[in-house]
């Protein structure tokens, strides 16, 4: 789990997981539903491919390279 969040409206709460494959959502929302009584999801979305993680370069198979990326604002000089 990454993230949870409460929101307001019907759909009052937000949980951002990274599993390693689409088989495990599945098995996490399971999961959810055996231990919280009475929890309705109300939808899922997938992404499948993290582009950028906190300023970290990644490979293509997402792991890091090593290598950060400095915004260029903070190497501007300041006056």
């Amino acid at each position: 789990m990454r993230l949870t969040a409460s929101t307001t409206g019907r759909t009052n709460f937000v949980i951002l997981m990274w599993l390693h494959s689409l088989a495990e959502v599945l098995n996490a929302e399971q999961a959810l539903q055996q231990r919280i009584p009475g929890i309705e999801l109300v939808e899922s979305v997938v992404v499948l491919n993290t582009a950028k993680r906190v300023g970290w370069m990644l490979n293509p198979d997402s792991t890091a390279t090593g290598a950060v990326v400095v915004p260029a604002a903070e190497l501007a000089p300041t006056a």
